[in-house]
């Protein structure tokens, strides 16, 4: 990624998040899933299109992975002064603190199987911080084995000069 161009333009986040729900409309079927979004549709922020989508996909495709059947997954999002805030968030198997500081090292490629025995490739969270990363922004993990993951996006509400 390094060296490649962003446009940054003004992003309604509920509109984004709701092209990625339905990308996942099957999946999210399969599993019985409930998920919520939480979204104003007034929020947005500032970032590049394509990379905030590519990042949502990241984080949706891992909640679905990785709880199980009838389980629930929500998105939210906050304006906080000239912050947004999105979080994906859901009732899966967690992540051990281990293994939070596994998927963070970019030195180390880790993948695990999901609920269905799901396999990933262990590049998606690495990926998505070097994406937000760009995009003046940063994620954080929020999770215990067992009881769930947030995810959660910060993003400049406004251009950055």
């Amino acid at each position: 990624m390094k060296g490649e161009t962003i446009t940054p333009t003004k992003l309604h986040i509920h509109s984004i998040a709701s092209e990625v729900i339905s990308l996942f409309s099957r999946a999210i079927l399969k599993k019985e899933l409930s998920v919520n979004v939480d979204i104003d549709k007034e929020i947005s922020a500032w970032a590049d299109k394509e990379d905030i989508n590519v990042v949502l996909r990241n984080l949706l495709s891992n909640a679905i992975k990785f709880t199980p059947s009838k389980g629930r997954i929500t998105l939210t999002g906050k304006s906080i002064e000239n912050q947004v805030s999105i979080a994906v968030a859901d009732n899966g198997v967690g992540m051990s603190a281990e293994v939070q500081k596994l998927v963070s090292d970019l030195n180390i490629h880790y993948t695990s199987f999901g609920t269905n025995n799901e396999k990933g490739t262990g590049l998606g969270l690495m990926l998505c911080k070097e994406i937000i990363a760009r995009n003046k922004g940063e994620i954080t993990v929020a999770s215990s084995e067992n009881n769930g993951c947030t995810l959660t996006v910060i993003l400049p509400k406004n251009k950055i000069i």
